[in-house]
């Protein structure tokens, strides 16, 4: 959606991901890899001539090694002084 006033974008698909570990116990491996699954939305809204809603929502599905899931939400207030 792209409209004077409004703004939504939703996405999603393969990728891939590589995680490096600071530390680990002896004999673990350092690093690890993973095929993943990831999608996301971002949604942005003008309220009024100086203020905008700013919504976005991601997530990704990993194996267990890497952690299973992760997800980063964010919303805001923008305001032009």
């Amino acid at each position: 959606i792209d409209t004077s006033k409004t703004e939504w974008d939703v996405a999603g698909g393969p990728a891939y991901q590589r995680t490096r570990f600071e530390s680990v116990e002896p004999g673990q491996d350092s690093s690890e890899s993973t095929p993943a699954f990831v999608a996301g939305t971002h949604f942005n809204r003008d309220l009024t001539k100086d203020v905008e809603f700013d919504f976005r929502y991601d997530f990704q599905i990993l194996n267990k090694e890497s952690g299973t899931y992760t997800h980063h939400f964010v919303v805001a207030l923008e305001t032009e002084l």
